[in-house]
């Protein structure tokens, strides 16, 4: 008997075709689903999880504060005073922040100056208030310069946004500071004085934005340091000039 050939029927392609195209929607949609929820889940890790942060050492070197209750670094015998005010969130601080690591590591650490950071927070606002009440708080601890290098740290590597108080809170951990006497501190405002007297010494000095470094031989007197080629006052003064005052102020000219 001859054998019958069988044709497919029609239609048959057309539906298996729709069939596939399904299947692959479908699993496009899953695959799309799984990435979302991944991504969410590293978002939130980023945003509340612990900031690994590097630590300064700061430990053998003087720190108090000003009589209004500005952060000071380094010997009260020493003969020449820079004064930085700086705002967390702004990115001309961080950029400038290399600079007063540069100026601790080589003249505050070694007792020729000292150093005081006042905080601004007109950059980030409500994120700049949180990270400097946070920093402000730990000058309690000793650890405020420790949390201004992991604040700029945190802006570089998260951005401002990241000043959160969960961040705040996984941050002073990573010092191994005592982070709910800060955010019991920060609960009280405790710190918001401090910032308005900055904000008012600035006014006074005439400050038009951040970071702005100024010096004093007197520990009363504050001006900017002068470019030695055009006289020039310098508000962002680099290392070298810097050093060249500090060293003038010890009796040592280069």
């Amino acid at each position: 008997m001859a054998k019958q050939s069988t044709r497919p029927r029609p239609g048959n392609g057309k539906a298996r075709a729709k069939r596939d195209q399904g299947l692959l929607i479908g699993s496009i949609a899953i695959i799309v689903l799984v990435f979302a929820v991944v991504l969410l889940l590293l978002i939130n890790q980023l945003n509340t999880g612990a900031v690994t942060v590097p630590t300064g050492s700061y430990a053998q070197i003087p720190q108090t504060t000003t009589a209004e209750g500005a952060p000071v670094l380094g010997s009260p015998d020493a003969k020449i005073t820079v004064m930085e005010f700086a705002d967390f969130s702004c990115p001309h601080c961080l950029e400038y922040h290399p600079t007063i690591k540069s100026l601790i590591d080589n003249y505050v650490s070694k007792g020729k100056a000292r150093l005081v950071i006042q905080l601004e927070t007109f950059v980030g606002r409500n994120y700049s208030e949180t990270a400097a009440l946070a920093a402000l708080c730990l000058t309690k601890q000793n650890r405020f310069f420790e949390m201004y290098d992991a604040l700029f740290n945190l802006q570089e590597t998260r951005g401002y946004q990241a000043f959160t108080l969960d961040n705040m809170k996984a941050t002073a951990d990573s010092l191994k500071a005592n982070s709910s006497d800060m955010l019991a501190c920060m609960q009280r405002q405790e710190m918001v004085k401090v910032l308005q007297s900055s904000d008012e010494l600035f006014k006074k000095l005439g400050g038009q934005g951040v970071p702005a470094v100024y010096v004093s031989t007197d520990g009363t007197n504050y001006s900017f340091l002068s470019d030695p080629n055009s006289g020039q006052p310098v508000s962002i003064p680099q290392i070298e000039l810097l050093g060249l005052a500090i060293d003038k102020a010890n009796g040592a000219e280069k």
